[in-house]
């Protein structure tokens, strides 16, 4: 079945986030950490306790997705932002933290058919404090025309 907006695709993708960080971020850090929607709010200052993740979803192309039909193809990318303390315990954490966000996309489909892909790790390192890591994960959906 297709997705039918864009708006589907965006909560699905952030419900398939937030249903994992809210089942396995406890058991890391104590508590569930704060996420911050990136292109929503921008608060610098950081959480109490240090973790944070700041999150997108972002729209990067699309078209027809076969010629004769009024199936239509949208392809992005999600963002998670994750930030630990810099000291030792906060990268472990980070590193937990990571495979939290990569489990919960890696050969994954949204219950409405958003199917993710190349999920990847990029370590942005440390600045004012914070570990920065970013995961990136594709996505792709299809959706019909009357």
């Amino acid at each position: 079945m297709p997705v039918t907006s864009i708006t589907q695709a965006r909560d699905d993708i952030l419900t398939v986030f937030q249903t994992a960080w809210d089942a396995n971020t406890t058991a890391i850090v104590g508590s569930i950490p704060e996420v911050r929607y990136r292109l929503v709010e921008e608060s610098a200052i950081p959480p109490a306790d240090g973790y944070w993740a700041h999150v997108s979803v972002e729209h990067v192309d699309g078209g027809h997705a076969a010629i004769g039909t009024r199936l239509f193809e949208h392809l992005g990318l999600f963002t998670a932002q994750l930030y630990s303390p810099a000291e030792a315990a906060g990268l472990d954490n980070l590193d937990l933290l990571i495979q939290v966000v990569l489990d919960a996309f890696e050969g994954k489909y949204s219950t409405n058919g958003v199917w993710f892909r190349n999920a990847r790790v990029n370590e942005v390192g440390p600045g004012r404090g914070y570990f920065q890591t970013n995961v990136l994960v594709e996505f792709v959906y299809t959706t019909a025309k009357a």
